[in-house]
């Protein structure tokens, strides 16, 4: 099975599930006893799920620096990095420009995975 982190660690580290892997690029901190799955023989496979902000198109470039800012100074606060790690959740902290590029990069590499499929368009 495949499953979320707040899912599966509990069940991992009380020995209930054996993890053969996690599909991030490290080791998830909760259970650092289980390997990625590059390292576990599936190099270059890696599947990370991502939480963004976003905002509607045409907002303001100011409005955009504001929200960014503010969202970044709480993400660094040392109550949220604890409770995100508690959970494998690592904040990124991208600027707009750098969130614009990772939303499009993942977007076409989910698309090549579909093409390749076949997976028809509904």
């Amino acid at each position: 099975m495949t499953g979320p982190t707040g899912a599966t660690t509990g069940l991992i580290n009380a020995g209930k599930i054996r993890a053969i892997g996690v599909s991030s690029p490290k080791r998830w901190a909760v259970a650092p006893g289980t390997p990625t799955l590059a390292e576990a023989g599936l190099p270059g496979y890696e599947v990370s799920g991502w939480y963004g902000l976003l905002a509607p198109a045409g907002t303001s470039k100011a409005i955009i620096e504001k929200l960014y800012l503010e969202t970044k100074k709480v993400l660094d606060t040392e109550a949220i990095r604890s409770r995100l790690s508690a959970n494998s959740l690592e904040p990124l902290g991208l600027s707009p420009g750098q969130s614009t590029q990772f939303i499009a990069a993942d977007a076409a590499r989910w698309a090549r995975v579909v093409l390749q499929a076949g997976i028809p368009k509904e």
